[in-house]
């Protein structure tokens, strides 16, 4: 499901702000077994400041009739910002089904937000 204007203008400028200013570390971090052969990005390392711009995601997702509708979550965990640089890719793989840490939680959808065209 394709979702379009998503975010607004100023949540998107206050996204691109944000992440400008974070740090980004090597994205097989939080790969799972299976998605740790194939991760080959950056992700933002979770602060005070990325907190906030997670909470920007949720609550976008939060007011999107169509989101509710098709996915229908309960909770949404684990909002993560990834960044590619050249010769960068996330390939083809299977997420792990219990995802969150020390708070395991069983994971039905798996989402992407692209904050960038994607010819960029």
């Amino acid at each position: 499901v394709s979702i379009p204007n998503l975010l607004t203008p100023e949540e998107l400028e206050q996204l691109y702000q944000g992440l400008a200013k974070a740090e980004f570390v090597d994205g097989q971090l939080t790969a799972g077994w299976h998605a740790k052969l194939v991760k080959h990005n950056r992700q933002a390392t979770k602060t005070e400041a990325t907190a906030i711009l997670q909470q920007v995601i949720h609550q976008a997702l939060g007011r999107h009739p169509l989101f509710q509708a098709v996915v229908r979550p309960k909770l949404i965990h684990s909002i993560l910002f990834s960044r590619y640089g050249v010769d960068m890719v996330y390939g083809r793989h299977i997420d792990n089904v219990y995802m969150g840490g020390a708070s395991l939680l069983c994971s039905d959808v798996s989402w992407t937000v692209f904050l960038s065209e994607p010819d960029t």
